[in-house]
């Protein structure tokens, strides 16, 4: 994982970039959660909610909207 930030990553942003960077796709937070459990990771819903919003406000993930209140997340591309 060569991503940059000017804070250190919790457990659980490490386990949901890995993701991103192994499936190399976008996803809703709630599709996230659901990969993630069904991989056997104990993740709750809330936190994949909050770990995307923090990862996208960081900048290392990309937000884009695709309708009301509903968002898709990818990785940004390196610098």
């Amino acid at each position: 994982m060569n991503i940059t930030c000017n804070r250190k990553l919790s457990s659980n942003e490490r386990l949901i970039l890995k993701h991103f960077e192994e499936t190399n796709k976008t996803f809703d937070a709630e599709a996230l959660w659901l990969e993630l459990k069904a991989a056997g990771h104990p993740i709750s819903i809330c936190s994949t909610y909050k770990n995307v919003k923090r990862l996208a406000d960081s900048g290392i993930l990309n937000k884009t909207q695709v309708s009301y209140r509903m968002f898709i997340y990818g990785l940004n591309p390196p610098l």
